[in-house]
């Protein structure tokens, strides 16, 4: 992984958006199992460079990883905060809607829940080839997973919203 600051990542993002070229971003907690630092830590996988970047900081960083996940998914994540997404977590897999219901429960318990999109060229994805959605239970250390074929867009829409709506990063 290549190290560079929160604004240079986000000068990638741009370039990449601006390109065309296929990339993804990970908002990684300083307990993630991903994470390989105590620091929380923003990832830009530029997969068609084949090359991954990587910003640390002690801060969440939250409002450049929402910024990186808008330029990825091309809208803003909490543009879709409405009472049909945080109200009532509609997921189109029973496993994402199980991962959102144990996350609705750890926000309103003010506890920190994070998760993964692992694109299906994700150098994380433990399934390479299709889309894989990961929730880390803080409380049970469980991993959950949703594998699929085609690109889960509800699930990733529900998902990203419940995400960067948690009050424990505002």
């Amino acid at each position: 992984m290549i190290e560079v600051s929160a604004e240079r990542l986000l000068e990638i993002g741009r370039e990449l958006a601006d390109g065309g070229e296929r990339w993804h971003n990970h908002v990684l907690s300083p307990d993630c199992k991903l994470n390989e630092r105590e620091q929380c830590a923003l990832i830009v996988e530029a997969s068609d460079r084949s090359e991954v970047y990587v910003t640390y900081s002690d801060d969440p960083m939250m409002d450049v990883g929402r910024a990186l996940a808008t330029m990825v998914h091309g809208a803003d994540p909490l543009a879709a905060a409405d009472s049909e997404t945080t109200e009532v977590v509609q997921a189109d897999s029973a496993a994402v809607t199980e991962m959102m219901r144990r996350a609705k429960d750890f926000a309103a318990r003010g506890i920190h829940w994070h998760h993964h999109i692992l694109f299906p060229e994700c150098v994380f994805n433990p399934h390479p080839g299709d889309w894989t959605l990961v929730f880390e239970d803080p409380e049970t250390g469980e991993t959950l997973e949703s594998v699929t074929i085609d690109k889960p867009e509800q699930d990733i829409r529900v998902t990203e919203t419940l995400f960067f709506s948690q009050v424990v990063h505002s």
